[in-house]
């Protein structure tokens, strides 16, 4: 993982970020208790972001496999709150599934204990 630097814009403009899944989660819920429940889908669901709108600052990172860039996130910090927030996070399809995620997630996650000392780190799924 490393900042992303501005030739890597271009590339991350390029990424595949679709992404198609074979489960769901249900949110199940009884009184006052909430849980998910794994469901398997067939046909798998498919799905298309709206492509983000980056800039360099030091939050976005880029995950590199030899010398390709293959993912990226972003971290942001809100002062009102001390809260980092990770904005955008995705692995080019062809990378998927070996732990990419994962470690643009632990680096984000360093990244805002390291530099900030954020309170918590928040990562949303957008619709």
């Amino acid at each position: 993982m490393r900042t992303a630097v501005v030739g890597d814009l271009d590339t991350i403009d390029h990424l595949d970020i679709s992404y198609s899944t074979d489960r769901i989660y249900r949110v199940r819920r009884n009184g006052m208790a909430f849980w998910l429940e794994e469901e398997w889908v067939d046909p798998p669901v498919g799905k298309t972001n709206p492509r983000p709108r980056l800039e360099l600052s030091d939050g976005l990172l880029v995950a590199c496999a030899g010398g390709e860039v293959i993912g990226y996130g972003e971290l942001q910090f809100e002062s009102w709150n001390d809260r980092a927030r990770i904005e955008h996070i995705y692995v080019s399809g062809r990378f998927r599934g070996r732990g990419v995620g994962r470690s643009l997630i632990d680096a984000l996650a360093e990244r805002a204990r390291r530099e900030r000392a954020a309170r918590c780190l928040w990562l949303r799924r957008r619709t």
